[in-house]
């Protein structure tokens, strides 16, 4: 981008969002960048210590008001759309309300892009989309498992349906991990490497050979970047984005590899944690983008956040 744009990032004081800001603050100069975000995740964390000759705006306010929504979009030339109700890919938690944020808040959204005739809408959709099957690629049938999968999916349909309307780029992001101000620890990759470095157990559920496509947390950001600055290498697409399918004791290796005092403790897996889910990523990889963070260095940049811990002692001597 040449000319100096307006973005729009929602949720951008969230998990993902709170990286991005850093990123475009330092990239973006001359650019203004717009903050959408109801803070009902970690507040204000994502806005702090943003680099000083960045140029923001910030906005409270909800995907689900149709109003605010119309005040965020002023002047607004391309939209970042990381704003969502954030579960697993098999949670079943609040189906209602994630399916009123994820989906009619994006149609809400969507209607506002073309109200204001944005540029570009870029999408944060998930490889929960495709429920447990494997090696999905872009052109298969998704099956979504879950309220959460399901709504993103119908979010993308929306979005989709407006094309030659408004021009977008949907990404289907496998589970992103590593280091964040607000940083989400529901993820299976996050939730490992906080145990390792806080001296617990990593709690693996059955033999650990399930599978998931995982991408950190920069390599997304770099993503989001390079949309912004060559949009016609990605518009009206869709892209699966991982860095790989590794199964969870290919995390437990990696992480061990780094912290070798780690424990290690099996138990029984349930339904939520027996299914597999992969991705074929060749397509946004034949477009030249490549990630950059490996597991394995990926792992040390989120345990690397916890040095200075030590086991905690559980014996009860003394203490009767």
């Amino acid at each position: 981008m040449t000319t100096p744009k307006k973005v729009l990032v929602t949720g951008g004081c969230g998990y993902i969002g709170s990286v991005l800001l850093d990123t475009l603050g330092r990239h973006l100069e001359g650019h203004v960048i717009r903050i959408f975000d109801n803070l009902s995740g970690a507040g204000i964390n994502g806005l702090e210590q943003l680099p000083l000759d960045g140029h923001y705006q910030f906005i409270e306010g909800d995907l689900l008001d149709p109003n605010q929504l119309d005040y965020a979009l002023n002047d607004v030339d391309i939209v970042i759309h990381l704003a969502a109700k954030a579960n697993t890919p098999l949670s079943f938690e609040n189906p209602e309300m994630t399916r009123q944020v994820n989906q009619w808040g994006t149609t809400h959204l969507v209607d506002a892009c073309l109200d204001h005739d944005v540029e570009h809408l870029i999408f944060a959709s998930s490889a929960a989309v495709y429920g447990p099957q494997l090696q999905q690629a872009e052109t298969d049938t998704p099956d979504p498992l879950g309220g959460y999968g399901s709504s993103k999916l119908a979010a993308e349909q929306y979005i989709r349906s407006k094309e030659g309307k408004l021009n977008y780029t949907i990404f289907r992001l496998g589970t992103v991990y590593g280091p964040s101000p607000t940083m989400r620890t529901q993820a299976f990759v996050n939730r490992l490497c906080f145990l390792a470095g806080t001296k617990k157990k990593l709690t693996v559920f059955g033999d650990g050979q399930q599978v998931r496509p995982v991408i950190q947390i920069d390599d997304v950001c770099r993503l989001f970047m390079d949309t912004l600055n060559d949009p016609d290498k990605y518009r009206n697409d869709i892209f699966n984005v991982c860095q790989s399918n590794c199964t969870i004791l290919d995390v437990v290796e990696a992480i061990t590899n780094h912290k070798t005092d780690t424990d290690v403790a099996y138990t029984d897996q349930d339904i939520r944690t027996r299914y597999n889910f992969s991705m074929n990523c060749d397509k946004i990889t034949e477009t030249g983008w490549q990630p950059r963070v490996d597991l394995g260095k990926g792992v040390k940049s989120v345990i690397d956040q916890f040095q200075g811990f030590e086991k905690v002692n559980t014996s009860m001597k003394g203490l009767l």
